[in-house]
């Protein structure tokens, strides 16, 4: 009873010990460095379902006034585990950032989180606030967005870390999905030597050339989709796979019946060709076709095959 007794009444002093270190995080410098860190907030987060307790820290780095009269700087948050497994993780963004997410490591982390593991992690919102495009009038939050703050975040999320442990992470890792996994690439050509590895996952590259295909695979689609008894296309029909009961009246008329379940059957629309999907059906006991653009318009067998013509409105 007496050890049970010392060891319940030991509870708040450890507690009060690990909140009083997260406090002290907002007295955070950097000595020598040529940017400007400051927290701005810390709490003690206590243990839930999924996660350890922690320590989570705010900041910002190098703030000021940008372009317009504009607020910017690079927000970022850490969660320092009381578990600690002696390394860091940094928690790739999404899409054009423009906020601070959770620091959690959940992206290929399978059914448990890094910080769930034990993992130091950070993540950040590349230097503006908000998810559209509006920052790139700002040239110093575009390039912050482009390189610079993730190697900003990662020296200050290095920092922070040693200070409230006492000792340097003895590996780092940073993983992204995504503009995360762009982040990843960047991180292994512009900072090689920041992290131990990195999870690079779909990374968003050339993204200019990106937006121009999906511009165009959506005028494509519309091009070749049948349209309706009212006139407007049946887009629907050509993006996915249809179950047979949805597929329009146009198309049974088309054909004057439904498709037998092993047919093929080309549209005189041009470029769609329908495909019964054996996987789907064996799976769903039904009839599903699956729609698929050609390359090239339908024509008699003879004759000259026309290319799909460019982007056009």
């Amino acid at each position: 009873m007496r050890i049970q007794f010392l060891a319940l009444a030991l509870i708040p002093v450890a507690y009060g010990q690990v909140s009083g270190k997260c406090a002290d995080l907002a007295k955070f410098k950097i000595p020598g460095v040529s940017i400007s860190v400051a927290i701005t907030k810390t709490e003690t987060v206590p243990a839930a379902a999924l996660l350890p307790s922690f320590c989570r820290a705010e900041g910002m780095i190098d703030s000021r006034t940008g372009a317009g009269g504009k607020a910017y700087g690079i927000g970022f948050a850490i969660a320092l585990p009381d578990n600690w497994n002696n390394r860091f993780l940094f928690q790739g963004g999404g899409g054009f950032n423009g906020t601070v997410r959770p620091p959690l490591g959940a992206a290929a982390a399978g059914d448990s989180s890094a910080l769930a593991r034990g993992f130091a992690v950070v993540s950040t919102d590349t230097g503006h606030q908000g998810g559209d495009r509006s920052f790139f009038q700002d040239q110093q939050a575009g390039l912050d967005f482009a390189y610079v703050a993730i190697g900003k975040v990662a020296v200050a999320g290095k920092q922070i870390l040693t200070q409230y442990y006492g000792q340097p992470a003895r590996y780092s890792y940073f993983v992204g999905c995504s503009t995360g996994g762009r982040e990843a690439m960047t991180m292994t050509q512009r900072y090689p030597e920041y992290f131990d590895g990195v999870v690079s996952g779909d990374p968003a590259m050339r993204t200019s050339y990106a937006q121009i295909g999906r511009a165009w695979t959506t005028v494509a689609f519309n091009q070749i989709a049948p349209r309706d008894d009212a006139g407007p296309r049946q887009r629907r029909v050509a993006r996915r796979d249809v179950n047979p009961d949805e597929v329009p009246p146009l198309l049974q008329r088309r054909h004057g019946r439904r498709p037998a379940p092993n047919e093929a059957v080309e549209h005189e629309v041009a470029g769609i060709r329908e495909q019964p999907n054996d996987a789907a059906r064996e799976r769903l006991g039904e009839l599903r076709f699956v729609v698929v653009v050609g390359a090239h318009r339908r024509d008699p067998p003879n004759a000259a095959r026309a290319p799909l013509g460019p982007l056009a409105a």
